[in-house]
């Protein structure tokens, strides 16, 4: 037991490190689109009305955790931190399953390693200061991690399993199943973690087959689920021809403002934020195996299958999409750690004791002060500790506050029509957004969240329920008697050419920029609808 109380105190300080990363300063950044989809829609839903955005569409994406919000929304000052408390519970709540799986995956120090790895990993961080859904949905795969891994504990062996270990063999894949169904209904990206966990099944009936012949048919659960993961495929593609060419269809979609992204995308991400460990990781993955080899390639192949499928086969990149992977990978690091931990401590201990000449007091904290010594060099020249600790912000970081006093500034902006590449951060900061100009927003979702119906240009925008208007002559048709606008768009969709050609064109001929750096990832154009020539 005494063994076990340093590792415990140490994920519990990293556990309390990890929930300040998630917690401190909720309501620091401004909404952004995505959670205001979540917002407005609990916003609705605590009034009586169901999930509705401004538009009058449904919106049930992360349903559960809109539920949440529309709980949560009076419980403080900021309606920011109050929308974004599920999320951030919800990081927390990661950091404490992941622990306790991990330690009973691996063992305590090992667990330590690893939840410091996602305590630390920026992403995490983000996505628990967000009010999205991809936490909730992590919480669902770091246990059928653990319920995967006791469901093919026992394989390779040459001894056929008891009727007891065959049940439950049984039961431990069914809660993988469900757990996997839950994540799943909160985000399609867990198809691949699937997949994964498939591919570890069909590799423990080969061993299953290999140890025990043609027994193994009869006794091994990995052999007859293998069956049932290659049968059930074959009566898919041959039953339901439409539905499978319609679902990959699906998977090659990406929408208008992402566009398609570098197969090595998360490898360099990864490597930049934990280039320790993804230059390492051959090694981890031997020094894994040889700790425990079941476990050490069922980490590799849960972790390598996903990250395959996303760098290879699908073309919309996103952090987020590979989030329940990265624990496996975060945990076979923790076991290659403890284990050097453990040979430089007896290598070290070992040489201190071979010098008498040495204080007895040196001899004594020598060793474990060095060795923490390591681990914190280790750790502090990591970049995603250093992005950790300065709270990475939300991505598009807009003042939209700032922008709207700007707006605010210009003589008769009662009068002016307002137009935005968003529509709903305008209108809940500013309190007016009369048109859209993004051309993504001409995608309108359909039945599907990946199959999308095109627009015509002066139709509603699905979310805000205001027109989308995406070239100059539309805009100057519709407000001609006003004779100006002022448009605020965001850098990413001006520079990812999600505003029409024309348009940009037409803002930076004749249309002055009023934010001047001062509105952080956001450009506030006031245009003269009559003026053809550059200002000056």
């Amino acid at each position: 037991m005494n063994r076990q109380r340093l590792p415990l105190l140490l994920i519990a300080v990293i556990v309390i490190g990890g929930s300040y990363f998630r917690f401190v300063d909720l309501d620091r950044d401004h909404f952004n689109g995505d959670e205001l989809d979540h917002y407005y829609a609990a916003q609705s839903l605590a009034s009586g009305q169901g999930p509705l955005l401004p538009s009058g569409n449904a919106y049930i994406r992360g349903i559960d955790v809109t539920r949440l919000v529309s709980l949560t929304l009076e419980s403080g000052d900021s309606a920011e931190a109050s929308a974004r408390l599920p999320s951030a519970v919800f990081g927390i709540m990661n950091l404490i399953i992941f622990a306790a799986v991990a330690w009973l995956m691996a063992g305590a120090w090992p667990a330590v390693w690893a939840t410091l790895l996602l305590a630390i990993y920026p992403e995490a961080i983000v996505q628990s200061r967000m009010t999205r859904f991809y936490t909730y949905q992590l919480n669902f795969g770091l246990l059928a991690l653990f319920t995967g891994w006791r469901a093919l504990s026992t394989t390779g062996e040459r001894a056929s399993p008891s009727r007891a270990n065959l049940v439950s063999s049984y039961l431990w894949a069914a809660a993988t199943v469900l757990l996997l169904a839950l994540a799943a209904r909160v985000q399609v990206t867990t198809y691949s973690i699937v997949l994964g966990w498939a591919a570890c099944v069909a590799l423990a009936g080969l061993a299953d087959l290999i140890a025990r012949g043609r027994k193994a048919w009869r006794d091994s659960f990995s052999m007859q689920v293998t069956t049932l993961l290659v049968g059930g495929p074959l009566i898919l593609i041959v039953g339901f021809p439409g539905a499978i060419r319609q679902n990959l269809a699906s998977s090659q979609f990406v929408p208008a403002w992402s566009g398609v992204g570098h197969p090595l995308a998360y490898y360099y991400r990864l490597s930049e934020l934990f280039p320790l460990m993804i230059s390492l990781l051959p090694v981890a993955f031997l020094a894994a195996v040889l700790r425990n080899a079941r476990l050490g390639v069922y980490l590799a192949i849960w972790f390598s299958v996903p990250i395959l499928i996303h760098s290879l086969l699908l073309p919309w990149k996103g952090e987020r999409y590979i989030l329940l992977a990265l624990p496996a990978v975060f945990l076979l690091t923790g076991m290659a750690a403890a284990s050097c931990w453990g040979a430089l401590n007896r290598w070290l201990t070992g040489a201190a004791a071979s010098a008498p000449r040495l204080p007895l007091r040196i001899r004594r904290w020598g060793p474990p002060v060095g060795l923490a010594t390591i681990a914190a060099f280790a750790l502090i020249t990591q970049h995603a500790f250093n992005e950790a600790r300065r709270i990475p912000a939300i991505p598009k970081p807009i003042n939209w506050r700032a922008a709207g006093a700007i707006l605010e500034g210009v003589p008769g902006h009662e009068n002016i029509p307002v137009g935005t590449s968003i529509a709903l951060p305008a209108m809940y900061y500013w309190e007016r957004a009369d048109f859209v100009v993004g051309t993504d927003f001409l995608e309108a979702p359909s039945s599907t969240s990946f199959q999308k119906r095109l627009l015509q240009e002066g139709a509603s925008d699905w979310y805000g329920g205001i027109p989308v208007l995406v070239r100059p002559s539309a805009i100057r048709s519709r407000f001609a008697s006003a004779g100006e606008v002022i448009i605020g768009i965001d850098s990413d969709r001006w520079h990812w050419n999600n505003i029409d050609a024309e348009l940009r064109e037409a803002l930076t001929r004749e249309a002055e920029e009023l934010c001047k750096g001062r509105c952080g990832d956001f450009l506030l154009f006031h245009w003269r609808l009559d003026n053809s020539q550059p200002r000056s």
